[in-house]
């Protein structure tokens, strides 16, 4: 079934072997005659505490939030920025401007991949979003979590009507690895290098 394969597809990881959760956008405003450029997200700052970030009008929800401190807790709200942006885009096919300020070069060229393709097919996710985000480990300058990517209350339509959970390779919640790297250009901030699927949760 195509929609299978697609959505699968919107599922494939950064690095080209694994798989990572859809992609996401946000809504741009209407140029008026005195039109501004529309400014572009900023993500959440460094704070050494961990942020709920869950957003009920945007339909996500982040559980089993641990209680980190310093550069784990900003590793978190990073990681947990990157999963609301990655929900915006899947639910409006717009890649989200934030992007450019927290991922990899090789994350936003497949965020792109993920809204083309599901523009072409006409592919909606809609529902409510559920992350865990855990395993969290601060090595230097590098950092690595695993997220566990729930689409049990989540709905997905494409040209032809609604698709299935098993139809889009989701009966199983995703279980995510992700890597990031310090960034350089202010203390507290990270860039998220890679999401990949290895498995299930």
């Amino acid at each position: 079934m195509t929609v299978g394969v697609l959505v699968v597809g919107v599922l494939a990881g950064c690095t080209g072997g694994g798989e990572e959760p859809l992609g996401l956008s946000t809504v741009t405003a209407e140029p008026t005659p005195e039109a501004t450029p529309t400014p572009t997200p900023t993500p959440t700052p460094a704070t050494g505490v961990v942020l709920d970030m869950s957003d009920p009008e945007l339909g996500i929800v982040f559980e089993d939030i641990p209680a980190l401190e310093g550069d784990a807790a900003d590793v978190y709200n990073w990681i947990a920025t990157f999963e609301q942006e990655s929900w915006r885009t899947l639910k409006t096919n717009e890649v989200s401007p934030a992007f450019s300020v927290f991922t990899s070069a090789d994350v936003q060229a497949r965020m792109e991949q993920i809204v083309a393709n599901n523009t072409n097919d006409q592919f909606r996710p809609d529902g409510v979003f559920h992350v865990r985000i855990s395993d969290i480990s601060v090595d230097g300058d590098t950092a690595r979590a695993t997220t566990c990517i729930d689409y049990g209350q989540v709905t997905f339509t494409d040209v032809n009507g609604p698709v299935t959970l098993e139809d889009a390779g989701l009966a199983e919640p995703p279980l995510m690895e992700v890597t990031l790297a310090r960034n350089t250009a202010g203390e507290g901030l990270w860039t998220i290098q890679t999401s990949e699927r290895i498995g299930e949760c």
